[in-house]
């Protein structure tokens, strides 16, 4: 499905600013109009706050993401069950960043891909230490320079449990 900049850009025509596109009905309508009645019907179909949305138990914005990076191809469910080992060993970035490979990929064996991961999750956590300070960056640009994050494109994301995932500090992204 193209992007309303993108069918813009197939016809030819200068994008500047939120471009206007027929809608299905005929009309013409702003992006940014529609995309605010997007948002309000997806308030509506789905009440809560990102928080209460999530299936992943997190405290903050370290912990989701590296509960995310766990979620590939695994349940939330096993997450869950492994997450509270992992962050008592390993509670913030820095001691992550710190850890040793066989005792990180012992929490995480269940998940699967557990190598991988083990190495997804350190990387994470030395990029978020090394280049933002410690603090779990709320760009996506930055979030997706990190080892084990992807942004996906919003309608693959659509059919994935990862979108329902996405909080403020990690906007549609998936790990």
């Amino acid at each position: 499905m193209l992007s309303c900049l993108d069918e813009q850009r197939r016809h030819g025509r200068q994008v500047t600013g939120w471009p206007k596109v027929a809608s299905a009905r005929g009309r013409t309508e702003n992006c940014e109009g529609r995309a605010k009645v997007v948002v309000e019907r997806l308030a509506n179909e789905y009440p809560g706050t990102a928080d209460d949305l999530c299936a992943l138990r997190h405290r903050n914005a370290f912990e989701l993401l590296a509960a995310t990076i766990l979620s590939a191809q695994c349940t939330d469910a096993r997450v869950n069950m492994v997450t509270p080992a992992l962050f008592a060993a390993y509670p913030d970035p820095a001691a992550l960043a710190r850890a040793d490979p066989e005792a990180l990929e012992e929490i995480i064996r269940s998940t699967g891909f557990f190598r991988s991961k083990a190495k997804n999750l350190t990387g994470m956590a030395q990029g978020i230490e090394e280049r933002f300070g410690g603090e779990v960056p709320s760009a996506l640009e930055d979030l997706v320079t990190l080892p084990g994050v992807v942004a996906r494109r919003p309608m693959s994301c659509a059919a994935s449990p990862s979108l329902s995932r996405a909080c403020p500090s990690t906007p549609t992204c998936c790990a």
